[in-house]
């Protein structure tokens, strides 16, 4: 009689931020005294966090697909301004 193996199942169960941004818009006092129409300052990034059990490969990544590379932590900081 023959078993089935569960050797190589994994617990692919995870967690992503994938993206994120953060910004500020000065109040309209605050513009009209420096003479700006708008000012927003903003901060944002992308493949910020991944929370896995299984740490050797991307839970996003198709199986079987052999090597691959890691995804890429991306930051950005602006400023917009309308005058």
């Amino acid at each position: 009689m023959s078993r089935p193996n569960t050797f190589w199942f994994w617990d692919t169960d995870y967690f992503r931020l994938k993206t994120l941004e953060l910004g500020y818009t000065l109040p309209e006092k605050w513009r009209k005294r420096i003479g700006l129409d708008d000012l927003r300052i903003y901060v944002s990034g992308q493949n910020l966090l991944t929370v896995d059990k299984v740490k050797i490969f991307d839970p996003e990544l198709p199986s079987g697909s052999g090597q691959y590379y890691p995804q890429t932590k991306i930051y950005n900081v602006g400023i917009n301004v309308t005058l």
